[in-house]
């Protein structure tokens, strides 16, 4: 016997809930990981980015943070005063800054970062191989389906 669409709504209702929590709940623990006592926890976001992307713009880190422009730039600025960042003045265009990290912002990054990585793989071992499969595939297909559904929106209220 089928349940009626009531029944099913609720129910995704319920793991949507659960599901949200547990994210978010994800996310807490990941930044109390990034917790760093002098360094504010979007700005080590914007410190990572500038680990995998050298030279970025501020349009480039706000659209990787989805940081307001004048956060990024207060968050660079303090980075500069304190020594992990410099930016350099484009060559065609004065406007436009691309900032880089310094030797004592790499270091710092990638040591807040290797502590994520290190208490992420130790508690992805504890799982165990089938579960951290299964674990990945759910979470895969989870991303299509909702990838699939936001496009369906979208284009519905074009």
């Amino acid at each position: 016997m089928m349940q009626d669409d009531g029944n099913l709504n609720r129910d995704a209702r319920r793991f949507a809930v659960q599901f949200f929590r547990d994210w978010e709940q994800l996310g807490h623990l990941y930044r109390f990981l990034m917790t760093d006592e002098a360094i504010s926890p979007n700005a080590i976001g914007v410190m990572n980015i500038l680990l995998d992307h050298e030279g970025c713009t501020h349009k480039v880190i706000c659209h990787r943070t989805q940081l307001s422009k004048q956060a990024v730039s207060g968050i660079v600025r303090v980075l500069e005063e304190s020594g992990y960042v410099y930016t350099v003045v484009g060559d065609t265009d004065a406007r436009v800054r691309k900032i880089y990290l310094t030797r004592l912002g790499r270091q710092r990054s990638q040591s807040i970062m290797n502590k994520v990585h290190e208490t992420s793989m130790s508690a992805m071992s504890m799982l165990g191989m089938r579960k951290r499969c299964l674990l990945l595939k759910i979470v895969h297909l989870y991303v299509q389906v909702l990838s699939y559904v936001v496009e369906s929106n979208a284009a519905g209220k074009r």
